[in-house]
């Protein structure tokens, strides 16, 4: 794995993990870190099929990765909401909200926040599958056929009559899907772009990703209207700069940002866990704004850490069970 990309998901994670504080809620800090990593799967996906690295075990080994941790937050957000459902003021709790977010639907808030990412996720892969089965696995046709059904899955709620058009359908048709669509068109086009940037020497390249990062702010991520189109394109470009630019692998923040990205499904899903119920205990004690931004600097240290370690722990967890079912099968 590229180095580059765990560190492109570190800072992902750091954004996202902010935009939990809710002194940091309304600079839109985790759509900068969720742009990254649907732009940043679209991407991989692509390169993987380049590399002949995209098989039926792709997806299964997708959902091992992330749908255990996903279930284990939302199994404990749902018990402790049914024991204490005055903890979770947006929640509520039953039987048809826990299958929605089991199954990812997106019809309720799911009771771990992070669950409507997923969905659009696993919904790009089902959808890129699909066009890799209709283009015989031509990368070129399946660029084009994903594109297609990306665009008509987004056009759906103004294809069809405004009777049938329900809110779970407008879900399913949300712009956030042309996110993706940034990552595929620059791994199609990356050899065009490299061209450019190979000729860029690695100083300039960091201005211009600071320049990019600088004019994310400007333009803002909260005016959702014009998020997936000239923001996006700003993100996509930082992307293809970080990966394709040459850092200096013994830099501490390189590595730090590095280890945060290995863990970075774990910090990614479980996170709101932890610091949701810091923020309102913050928030309860009425600090002055800078002992305020002083503790949640630290607060967000400890529990990245602590999820790095819990990632450790969970993946040895589902590795020794995979190996013993598989020594179980192989006796059978």
């Amino acid at each position: 794995m590229n180095r580059n990309i765990q560190m492109l998901r570190g800072i992902a994670c750091v954004y996202i993990c902010l935009q939990h504080f809710s002194i940091f809620n309304h600079y839109g800090y985790g759509a900068i870190g969720v742009e990254v990593f649907f732009v940043l799967s679209g991407y991989l996906t692509l390169e993987n099929l380049k590399r002949k690295k995209l098989d039926k075990t792709f997806l299964i080994n997708k959902c091992l990765k992330i749908l255990p941790l996903y279930y284990l937050g939302t199994v404990v957000v749902f018990a402790v909401g049914i024991c204490f459902p005055s903890l979770f003021s947006n929640l509520t709790f039953n039987l048809k909200n826990l299958m929605n977010s089991v199954l990812l639907i997106p019809e309720n808030v799911f009771y771990i926040y992070p669950g409507w990412t997923l969905t659009y996720m696993f919904y790009f892969y089902i959808l890129f599958f699909l066009a890799n089965s209709i283009a015989k696995g031509n990368i070129s046709k399946t660029y084009i056929w994903t594109c297609i059904l990306i665009l008509v899955m987004c056009g759906g709620s103004f294809l069809l009559p405004a009777n049938y058009v329900t809110n779970l359908i407008k879900e399913y048709n949300s712009p956030v899907m042309i996110e993706f669509l940034f990552g595929l068109s620059a791994c199609y086009f990356k050899e065009y772009i490299l061209t450019v940037t190979n000729k860029i020497k690695n100083n300039i390249k960091t201005l211009m990703f600071i320049v990019g990062i600088g004019s994310v702010f400007f333009f803002g991520w909260n005016n959702m209207q014009k998020r997936y189109f000239l923001p996006t394109l700003v993100v996509t470009i930082i992307m293809v700069l970080c990966i394709e630019t040459n850092y200096n692998e013994q830099n501490i923040l390189y590595k730090l940002f590095g280890k945060i990205g290995d863990a970075s499904y774990t910090i990614y899903i479980l996170h709101p866990l932890l610091i949701r119920p810091i923020d309102k205990i913050l928030l309860s004690l009425r600090l002055e704004q800078n002992m305020y931004v002083l503790l949640i600097a630290l607060s967000l240290c400890i529990v990245v850490f602590m999820l790095i370690i819990a990632d450790k722990l969970i993946y040895q967890i589902l590795y020794y069970i995979k190996g013993y079912y598989r020594r179980i099968k192989n006796h059978l």
